[in-house]
């Protein structure tokens, strides 16, 4: 080991890929966010539990050291818990918002440190661990290599799929679009090895920043500048969100970053949220699915125009894919094909236990009919409570994932935190547009909205000329 990587191994206790006691500082980190959170003249709320929930993937340590077996079981069962809850999320006519021990100063001054704190680990990794057993010796995540990969034959007027690694070309053409400025920037800086992979790293950074500075502005937007900072806070300062640092697990992170976009403009704008919505989609696929639970909320005129609108940038970002030799069948073998007959790998519970096999499949078939239900419930809802079967349709897609939930956290996070923190369904964000309209808030302080309510109609405009 160098002496570089000899002092760092000093400081292992703040690096990810410890475990056992080594691993306490993160489980120190998670039990600050809940008592930060945690509502201790009630300790019986609803709003407790879920921030136990959030947290219970943390004191699994790193899954690489842990018993996989069990690891992998205990990390689907906070997709239980959760499901039902945003399922339900629409249905409370009244739920206080969290509880904040905090001022925005203070959170302020913890995500920016957290921030900070995300982009170190990202770029001394490997170190003090020179080698990553279980993957390769690259020290990155597959995730952020092939992107960095496929958007060097995209500069080089080729396509990623076929010309990757198997696994790694299993993204869509958007996330590779997202790499390709800074492998162009980047990979022939002096003295910065290729194997340090810069633009990957610097790619980590920028998405954890992107992610945070979003989840902010929605929080703001939605009840103020605390509970943006709030939001922003939990999403930097949380073990999954440093672990995915670590490694820069670009799939995890950049597509997390991208629903957060996605969230943030939806909640103003059906063209901004549209695009962004579609680059997500044409970065990840799985986001397609949440396209008729936001168009189902909007008038109907309106709602043929978002779903055309992110159907054509989805189709005109995926185009120059299709332009070469068999591009549509490279794409689908790499992707699609390959998602679905790849081996169930070991952070599985469908590989431990052979005989729940047609539960996944069961999961499987019932993905569309799902996605049918969420939308119909999001008919005439606020913006709050379709975020919530959102994000119930994004859970419901890691039941029959075959890798562990425990690592794919972020994509999540972005629908269950202002949902779960913010308290009542639509009360926030229906203010915040009568508010902004310049007229009198009607209701009373901790008076539940009406269900049904449409918020454009409290602020005085139609479905036609107001905003989501």
């Amino acid at each position: 080991m160098t002496e570089q990587g000899s002092t760092l191994t000093n400081l292992r206790y703040f690096v990810p890929f410890s475990s056992g006691w080594e691993f306490v500082w993160f489980d120190f980190l998670a039990l600050l966010l809940i008592a930060c959170f945690f509502d201790f003249k009630k300790p019986f709320r609803l709003r407790n539990l879920d921030l136990l929930m959030l947290c219970v993937w943390v004191p699994l340590g790193d899954y690489e050291k842990g018993t996989l077996r069990w690891t992998a079981v205990v990390g689907y069962w906070p997709l239980f818990y959760f499901l039902p809850r945003l399922l339900w999320q629409p249905s409370r006519r009244h739920e206080d918002p969290c509880v904040i021990h905090a001022g925005s100063t203070a959170l302020a001054t913890a995500t920016l440190a957290a921030l900070f704190y995300g982009a170190l680990l990202t770029l001394i990794c490997p170190l003090p661990y020179e080698r990553y057993y279980g993957m390769h010796t690259l020290g990155l995540s597959a995730s952020a290599i092939g992107g960095s990969q496929g958007a060097a034959a995209i500069l080089k007027g080729q396509i990623p799929y076929g010309n990757l690694p198997k696994g790694w070309d299993c993204y869509g053409p958007a996330y590779y679009y997202c790499f390709a400025p800074f492998v162009a920037l980047l990979s022939d800086l002096p003295g910065v090895g290729p194997q340090y992979h810069l633009p990957a790293r610097a790619l980590t950074i920028l998405a954890n920043f992107v992610a945070a500075s979003a989840l902010r502005a929605l929080g703001q937007r939605l009840a103020g500048v605390q509970f943006g900072w709030a939001l922003a806070c939990f999403w930097s300062a949380i073990p999954y969100t440093l672990i995915s640092c670590y490694w820069s697990q670009a799939g995890h992170l950049l597509v997390g970053a991208l629903l957060a976009v996605a969230g943030l403009g939806l909640s103003c704008s059906t063209v901004r949220g549209g695009l962004a919505l579609a680059w997500a989609s044409a970065a990840a696929f799985f986001p397609v699915l949440l396209i008729p639970v936001w168009a189902a909320r909007l008038a109907k005129r309106e709602r043929v125009r978002f779903v055309a609108l992110v159907v054509a940038a989805g189709m005109l970002l995926t185009l120059p894919m299709l332009c070469q030799s068999q591009g549509i069948w490279r794409l689908l073998d790499a992707t699609l094909v390959f998602r679905q007959t790849r081996n169930v790998g070991p952070w599985s519970p469908w590989t431990h236990f052979p005989w729940t096999r047609p539960a996944m499949q069961f999961f499987q078939w019932m993905t569309l009919p799902v996605v049918a239900y969420c939308a119909w419930r999001a008919r005439g809802r606020g913006y709050v409570s379709t975020l919530a079967l959102a994000g119930a349709v994004v859970i419901y897609t890691q039941l029959y994932s075959l890798h562990a939930p425990g690592r794919y956290q972020l994509w999540m996070l972005p629908f269950l935190l202002p949902v779960l923190l913010l308290g009542s369904n639509r009360a926030a964000f229906e203010e915040q547009v009568v508010r902004a309209a310049g007229l009198p808030y009607p209701r009373r302080p901790g008076e539940a909205e009406t269900p049904g309510t449409d918020v454009r109609a409290v602020a005085g405009t139609s479905p036609e000329e107001g905003d989501t």
